[in-house]
C-alpha cells in the first residue's frame, strides 16, 4: 500500500528529495556542478574525433591488463554467500584526455561461491553521486545470491579519482563532465573486453540507473560485440541537467552571464555528444540486447530524454521498452529489487 501510495507521488517525491538534498549539502558554489563554468571547450574536439572512430569501428577499445587483489567484503563474507571479492585496477584507455590523478580506473569484482554456476557478469555503472562501491552492492545482493558475479566500477572524477579541487562529485566544469562521460564509456567497454576474454562462455550485461544508466547506454555505442545492455531511467543527454530539479545543481553564476544565454550554450554541448548522436556514426545494425526502463512521472529526466535514447538503443539492439510507475526516485531507488535486478536478469537471460 505505501508503495502504491509514494508511487502515484513520483513527481512531489522527485522534488522533495532535490530540496533535502540542497538543504543536507548545504549548497554552495563549491557544492555545485561547473563551478569552474565551461572549461576548456576546445579540447573536446579531439575526444569527439577519438569517440567517433571508436564508434564508427576504425579504432578498437584496447584490452586491459587488469591487476586484482583479493578483498575481504563484510557485504558478501557473510555465513550465507562466502563470496570472492577482488578489488581490481587498469590503465585507463582515456587516460590521454583525463587530468592525471584519474588515469588509473578502479572496480570491484565481487564472484557468487564456487558451489554455484556462474550465470552471468553483470556490470554495474554508477548513478550520480554515487562515488563508492556500497550502495550498488546491496542492490545487486540478489543478483550475487542467485549465481551471477557483479563488477562495480568507480567512474572518472569519482571517488578516489576525483578531480584537483573538486567537493564531492561535483565536477567542476563542463569541459571535465563530458570528458567524464566519454571515459566511463571507454573504461565500460575495455571491462567488457577483458570480461570476454577472461569468461568466453559467460554473458555479460553492461547496466545501470539514472546516470549510470545514461552511460550503459553510451557505452552500447562503442562496443561493437554483442552484449546485454539495461538502462534504467537513463537519459539520452545531459540536456536533462538544463530544466527541472537537476537545473537546481548547477552553479549557474560561475558563468558570469545571463542564465538562458548559459543554458542554450550548454544544451549545444551535450545533445551534440548524445547517445542519440553517437549512434548516428555507426551502422544501424541491432547487435545488442536491452532492456531500457523509464518512469512514467520522471521529473529529473524528461520524457523526450527518455525516448530519444529509447530510440537511440532501438538503433543498435533487440530492445524493450518498460514504462514503471513512480517518479525518478519513487519508481527504482526505493526498491531496486523491484525493477533492477529483473531487468538484468531479462536482458541477460534473453541474450
Amino acid at each position: 500500500m505505501l508503495g502504491m501510495l509514494l508511487e502515484r507521488m513520483g513527481p512531489i517525491v522527485d522534488k522533495f528529495c532535490t530540496v533535502l538534498a540542497q538543504l543536507f549539502l548545504f549548497n554552495t558554489v563549491h557544492r555545485l556542478f561547473f563551478a569552474d563554468g565551461v572549461g576548456n571547450i576546445s579540447s573536446l574536439t579531439e575526444v569527439d574525433a577519438f569517440m567517433h572512430s571508436i564508434v564508427n569501428g576504425s579504432v578498437q577499445v584496447p584490452h586491459p591488463s587488469i591487476v586484482s587483489h583479493f578483498k575481504t567484503d563484510n557485504e558478501y563474507d557473510d555465513k550465507v554467500l562466502k563470496c570472492e571479492s577482488y578489488s581490481c585496477s587498469f590503465a585507463s584507455p582515456a587516460s590521454f584526455f583525463l587530468p592525471e590523478n584519474v588515469h588509473m580506473a578502479f572496480f570491484r569484482f565481487i564472484k557468487p561461491p564456487k558451489n554455484r554456476a556462474l550465470k552471468g557478469i553483470i556490470i554495474m555503472l554508477p548513478h550520480t553521486g554515487d562515488e563508492w562501491y556500497d550502495h550498488r552492492k546491496k542492490m545487486m545482493r540478489d543478483l550475487v545470491e542467485d549465481g551471477y558475479a557483479v563488477i562495480i566500477t568507480m567512474a572518472p572524477l569519482y571517488g578516489t579519482r576525483r578531480g584537483p579541487k573538486q567537493n564531492l562529485h561535483f565536477v567542476r566544469s563542463v569541459e571535465l563532465f563530458v570528458k567524464a562521460a566519454a571515459a566511463a564509456a571507454l573504461e565500460t567497454a575495455a571491462i567488457v573486453k577483458w570480461v570476454h576474454k577472461t569468461y568466453p562462455s559467460i554473458k555479460a550485461c553492461v547496466a545501470g540507473v539514472s546516470y549510470g544508466g545514461a552511460l550503459a547506454a553510451y557505452t552500447a555505442c562503442i562496443i561493437h560485440d554483442p552484449i546485454s545492455i539495461v538502462s534504467v531511467v537513463g537519459s539520452d543527454s545531459g540536456c536533462s541537467w538544463l530544466s527541472g530539479p537537476l537545473a537546481t545543481q548547477i552553479a549557474w553564476s560561475a558563468f558570469g552571464r545571463e542564465r538562458e544565454s548559459v543554458r542554450k550554450e550548454l544544451f549545444s554541448i551535450f545533445s551534440t555528444r548524445s547517445v542519440s548522436n553517437m549512434v548516428s556514426h555507426r551502422s544501424p545494425t541491432p547487435l545488442h540486447n536491452a532492456v531500457c526502463v523509464t518512469a512514467i512521472d520522471d521529473v529529473f529526466i524528461n520524457k523526450n530524454d527518455s525516448d530519444l535514447l529509447y530510440d537511440a538503443l532501438r538503433r543498435i539492439s533487440h530492445t524493450k521498452v518498460v514504462r514503471v510507475a513512480g517518479g525518478h526516485i519513487t519508481s527504482v531507488f526505493l526498491n531496486p529489487a523491484r525493477i533492477v535486478v529483473p531487468s538484468i536478469k531479462s536482458a541477460i537471460t534473453a541474450f
